[in-house]
């Protein structure tokens, strides 16, 4: 197998001019190539995700789906990938592709942004405040997971075109499940869940060791990789439901999981004892354990890109 090292360099330092380049008023103010993935697949949905289709015809249009957006974006990221390579402004073209797919100063900064607007909630009786603080910490890492470390696992073993198919496989995913760690509703998502699940555990074990690492580096964050292994969480997406487990039990955090099902129940993942009213200054440390962790796979990918650098 060959690895895309020269790929992964590049994505390195386009996560790196992200941190100059990718706030909320810059860069990050355009939608990234996800806005026009999820368009595309909430059209496929749309057309063949009917509620009153069979069971087994909801799951072969599932995996027709999946078979053409392999079909049309494996070819499409391999051409892609031999422009970057061989061209200079194929390179540029491609440096500013991958700042939009796995850039993460946006996210940190909306997380910020979010911190301010809870902390000048006056109305203590106010509960949207708690679901909004558990939502952003639920999103910042799912974001730095599912955007960065997975994203740059797999270019670097598949190439531009195993990113491109990932990324709308999550994209159709995320129609189905637009919220949380549960698994979508319909059979229509059976196959591509399949798949996620297969191509996304190793990576998002890496990013929950990662997250467990940066622990150690942030005052107040525990250890707790049994409870995570431990912790049943019925009908969860694997490649989601590890790293939310990690900061869950590393901050004694509570997170609120509503079923995709109609009727389903509500779950609370996390410890026990975790406390589900998040503040301001729970989102705040779930920052500096995100940015830590955000240093370790900046760490990691340079490790990966290590042979193209050294030839500079």
């Amino acid at each position: 197998m060959t690895f895309s090292v020269e790929l992964t360099a590049l994505a390195l330092v386009a996560m790196l001019a992200d941190i100059a380049l990718g706030s909320t008023s810059l860069l990050g103010r355009f939608p990234g190539p996800d806005r026009l993935f999820l368009t595309i697949c909430e059209k496929i949905t749309f057309r063949l995700d009917h509620p009153r289709r069979s069971e087994r015809t909801l799951v072969l249009r599932g995996a027709i789906a999946l078979l053409f957006i392999a079909a049309v974006f494996l070819p499409l990221g391999a051409w892609l990938e031999g422009l970057i390579i061989t061209s200079k402004a194929g390179a540029v073209a491609g440096l500013v592709l991958l700042l939009m797919i796995m850039g993460q100063r946006a996210a940190l900064d909306a997380a910020s942004e979010l911190v301010t607007i809870l902390c000048d909630v006056d109305n203590r009786q106010d509960h949207s405040r708690f679901d909004a603080a558990r939502w952003g910490v639920e999103r910042l890492v799912l974001r730095l997971s599912d955007g960065m470390i997975i994203n740059a696992t797999i270019l670097f073993i598949t190439g531009l075109g195993g990113l491109l198919c990932y990324r709308m496989l999550t994209m159709l995913l995320s129609v189905g499940a637009p919220n949380g760690i549960l698994k979508p509703a319909s059979p229509f998502y059976k196959v591509p869940l399949i798949i996620y699940e297969a191509i996304t555990i190793i990576p998002a074990a890496l990013a929950t060791l990662l997250i467990l690492t940066a622990g150690l580096l942030v005052p107040g964050v525990q250890f707790h990789m049994l409870a995570i292994l431990e912790e049943e969480v019925p009908d969860a997406i694997l490649g989601r439901k590890f790293p939310v487990l990690a900061i869950a039990h590393g901050m004694q955090f509570s997170f609120r999981q509503d079923s995709n099902i109609h009727g389903g129940k509500t779950q609370w993942v996390g410890p026990k004892d975790g406390r589900r009213k998040l503040e301001a200054t729970d989102l705040r440390s779930a920052v500096y354990l995100v940015i830590a962790t955000w240093v370790l796979a900046l760490i990691m990918i340079g490790l990966m890109a290590f042979p193209v650098f050294y030839k500079l």
